[in-house]
């Protein structure tokens, strides 16, 4: 990939982040209801599997394979919104200045951004309200998979 369609492509993601983020709820909440419940649907069929194969009680596999899901979405949720998602680009920019560096003064054709000045861009993004709604969704599958094991344990 040229350098110049990684710029165009990393504008368009963050104008669509941008017009996301200015979507009101009501507008956005029915794709997330729908995408949460396609999750759902998908944790408890690999939870019917995985009960089956594993010849243990199917309602503690659906149930642990809904927390999965949960503990999932909480960790993708909180490295999203927290910026921790662009860590590889920061490891993978320095291996560009160093290999300019060992072909020297020519091959600089950008200017060295500090690694404080990238800190301060990247690690204070902008409102992601899908980052924060994949927290939420992550909490909401851990309770149903409590609240199921509380359930079959109760009887």
């Amino acid at each position: 990939m040229s350098r110049e369609f990684r710029r165009e492509l990393r504008r368009e993601l963050e104008a669509a982040e941008k017009a996301e983020a200015s979507e009101p709820l009501r507008e956005r909440f029915p794709r997330y209801f729908s995408i949460f419940s396609i999750g759902v649907a998908a944790a408890a069929a690999i939870g019917l599997v995985w009960g089956l194969l594993a010849e243990t009680a199917i309602p503690n596999a659906i149930a642990y394979s809904w927390m999965l899901l949960g503990t999932g979405l909480l960790l993708v949720g909180g490295a999203t919104g927290g910026g921790y998602n662009r860590v590889p680009t920061w490891a993978l920019a320095s291996r560009k200045r160093a290999r300019r560096r060992e072909l020297g003064p020519a091959a600089d054709d950008e200017p060295d951004e500090s690694i404080h000045d990238r800190l301060r861009r990247d690690l204070r993004p902008g409102p992601n309200p899908k980052a924060f709604w994949q927290v939420i969704g992550g909490l909401t599958y851990i309770g149903i998979g409590m609240a199921l094991i509380e359930l079959v344990a109760g009887n």
